[in-house]
């Protein structure tokens, strides 16, 4: 890959987490728990991913 195609794909991967961001945040009464809570939260089952 050079880099203009890295460039473009980096830029396209931080506009996608910004929009999932900022679609996210929205506090509509369907968003039980909030996105600290979604943070905090580790199932009991997993811990490996969070070591």
């Amino acid at each position: 890959m050079s880099i203009s195609s890295l460039r473009v794909a980096f830029v396209a991967a931080a506009s996608c987490l910004f929009l999932l961001v900022a679609c996210s945040d929205s506090d509509d009464a369907g968003n039980i728990a909030s996105d600290s809570e979604i943070l905090t939260y580790v199932p009991a089952d997993t811990p490996y991913l969070f070591a």
